[in-house]
């Protein structure tokens, strides 16, 4: 990472994915949903990244159904429910706050002590900074309203 970062800046949201073990399914999805270069891109995002372990909770075929070329669209809408348009750290989400995400639906944040939750899904590692955004790791898959 050195040599392409040679003055330190933090690593963007794709490159700070692709680091983490944890988080090779949703690089996979995110490859497949042809979503990489948005998340690559100068602009600010904050990224709620499920872990391998919440994608493999999905109901059986699920996952793999995600992967099909003629799926793209509905996968997109998945990960775009992961997504907010701008940055917003654990410090600035309040009980009950309800934040607008990139694929216009509203994820209600719940605070309880320490403890933050994100629609169902709890933050388990929070504030991962990059280069343009915030990734928070999440323990469940946000899915996109029925439409």
């Amino acid at each position: 990472m050195s040599a392409d970062n040679p003055l330190g800046r933090r690593p963007s949201l794709v490159a700070l994915a692709q680091q983490r073990p944890e988080l090779t399914t949703f690089m996979e999805l995110l490859m497949a949903a042809d979503m990489v270069t948005r998340l690559e891109s100068p602009a600010t995002y904050t990224v709620f990244a499920p872990t391998n372990e919440a994608f493999a909770a999905l109901p059986e075929g699920t996952l793999e159904a995600l992967k099909q070329p003629g799926s793209q669209l509905e996968l997109q809408h998945i990960l775009q429910a992961h997504i907010l348009p701008k940055r917003v750290t654990t410090d600035e989400m309040q009980n009950n706050m309800r934040l607008m995400t990139a694929y216009g639906d509203e994820v209600l944040v719940t605070r309880t002590g320490s403890s933050l939750q994100v629609g169902k899904a709890s933050v388990l590692q929070a504030d991962i900074q990059a280069s343009n955004g915030i990734l928070h790791t999440i323990d469940k898959v946000l899915a996109p309203p029925a439409e």
